[in-house]
């Protein structure tokens, strides 16, 4: 799965400012705004993926984690040997500004390792600008500092994999939410490119993962819902989808597409009883992690409220379900 993010910063400057050419250049710049990050920065004109920060990819897989202890998920355990084709994969969608889960073989920095890792991986893309609009010189200080500011931290990126903006299919979050998943590594490449007055910042990211064929015995009616119980305001966006998976076998996972929501009804009141409406509703049995979804959008959830929520006329094994559930938006 995959997202991406686009936006542009200006950078003004008046009078004239001393030049340092020492600065001036992308790499100088790389090693000032994001070398912290890395054990050994990445090389895109040599295709080189760099060493990301044991540091970094332990934050990465803790925010997996703390997301997953929400609803009630088991962890998941860094897989080392998944480490250089999550950072290929990576370096393949910052190299070329985009993403695929199938890279062409003509791709920049195209490597086995790397496509391969993405056909399994969440993938993510951000990349902003940075104009100085003077000819004389740049205020280097100033494009440093605006650069740090807008660079994306690894958490808000596996955080934007949760809340999925405009992916009507929530892929990355069925993923990330999947009760099968049990190893994942992270990769990320950040660059930085220079044409003219313009300073442009790309990090691309890839989440590799494996799941279990089947994991332990779950409790009975088990389900993954999105929000869940007191969620936190981070992890939240009031005009994306909400979602909610049945996983009645804990056997095999792709065993649960035998779930039916077709005549499934979605009711959500507030804490007074009110009915809140309910839109955008539509369902899959896709394979992104469990492959079944139900998923639609509820306008007007407000923070502290608490709302209960109960789904009908769910299907499988020639049976109906109702699951019941509530959640609350926090701080």
């Amino acid at each position: 799965m995959r997202i991406a993010a686009l936006f542009c910063v200006l950078i003004l400057a008046t009078g004239a400012f001393p030049r340092h050419p020492e600065k001036d250049t992308p790499e100088e710049l790389a090693t000032e705004v994001f070398g912290s990050l890395y054990e050994k920065l990445p090389d895109l004109a040599h295709c080189i993926a760099g060493a990301l920060s044991q540091q970094e990819i332990e934050a990465a897989v803790r925010t997996v984690n703390a997301i997953r202890l929400l609803h009630h998920l088991p962890p998941v355990s860094l897989d080392p040997g998944m480490d250089s084709g999550s950072a290929n994969a990576a370096l393949i969608t910052t190299a070329n500004r985009s993403m695929t889960h199938h890279p062409a073989p003509e791709s920049l920095c195209f490597s086995d390792e790397g496509a391969e890792a993405s056909t399994h991986s969440n993938l993510f893309i951000s990349t902003y600008s940075i104009w100085d609009p003077t000819s004389v010189g740049r205020r280097i200080p100033d494009i440093v500092n605006q650069m740090k500011k807008y660079l994306i931290p690894t958490s808000d990126i596996v955080i934007s994999w949760l809340i999925d903006r405009n992916i009507p299919s929530l892929g990355h979050r069925r993923w990330l939410l999947n009760p099968f998943l049990t190893e994942v590594s992270f990769g990320r490449v950040d660059t930085i490119s220079h044409t003219g007055n313009r300073w442009d910042v790309i990090t691309g990211s890839a989440l590799a993962y494996h799941a279990a064929r089947e994991i332990p015995s779950l409790p009975a009616n088990f389900f993954v819902a999105c929000p869940f119980n007191d969620y936190p305001a981070v992890f939240f966006h009031k005009n994306e989808f909400l979602s909610f998976s049945a996983i009645p076998i804990n056997a095999n996972m792709f065993g649960n597409e035998i779930v039916n929501f077709d005549a499934a009804t979605i009711t959500i009141t507030n804490q007074h009883g009110k009915s809140m409406p309910v839109k955008d509703v539509h369902w899959d049995n896709n394979a992104y992690g469990v492959p079944n979804a139900l998923i639609w959008k509820t306008p007007g959830i407000k923070p502290h409220k608490r709302y209960n929520v109960t789904i009908a006329n769910v299907r499988f094994g020639n049976a109906s379900y109702t699951y019941r559930y509530i959640f609350r938006i926090v701080p």
